[in-house]
This record gives C-alpha cells, structure tokens and sequence, in this order.
C-alpha cells in the first residue's frame, strides 16, 4: 500500500509504503537510483494509479516536500518501483522521493 504525504494533493508529495503496519518514507537512493536525479517518470504510472490519480509528472527528490525530519525510512532495491525488497534505514536517513502526478 502507498501513499503520498507532505501534500494538501493526494496526487502529489513525499512517497510512503506501508511496510510492517507502519507508514514509511521511501529513501530517494532506492533502487540504485542517485540522489538528486530525475528518474524517468513513467516508472511510476502504476503507483499513480493505484492512488486513483492520472499519469505521473514528476519523480525524484523534490525540496518542497521534505522539510520536516524524516525519522521512519526505507530503502529499496531490486526491480525498480517493487516495494518487495525493502528494509529499514534508521541509521543513515535521507532525502525521500516525491512523486506528482497529474490529479484524478
């Protein structure tokens, strides 16, 4: 299950999965990506839909969304976008992703 936070939109803001009965933020270098690149949007076409929401616009670390500390984080590897192979990060927190999507 995801969600997005940050957001007045549920269409747009910080990424989160529920891993384990609680709500987490996912890490921005997930998947081998590096922080501050822009990964190509259509990579998250499934994670706009299952919000109800339209295609995506924006995927990567956005400033916007991240002004609060974050203290519960994942970090996923594996086949990109998967939520199935992820594993708490507490000791090195860092920059979530955001995704905006086009609004549902």
């Amino acid at each position: 299950m995801v969600r997005l936070s940050g957001s007045s939109s549920r269409c747009q803001g910080q990424l989160e999965v529920n891993y384990k009965s609680t709500w987490y933020t996912v890490h921005s270098q997930s998947w081998g990506w590096s922080l501050f690149h822009q990964e190509d949007p259509s990579q998250a076409s499934k994670l706009c839909q299952d919000l109800q929401c339209g295609q995506p616009l924006i995927f990567t670390h956005l400033q916007p969304f991240s002004r609060r500390w974050i203290l519960n984080q994942i970090i996923c590897h594996g086949q990109q976008v998967s939520f199935s192979n992820c594993s708490l990060t507490k000791t090195n927190q860092g920059d979530p992703l955001s995704l905006i999507c086009l609004g549902g």
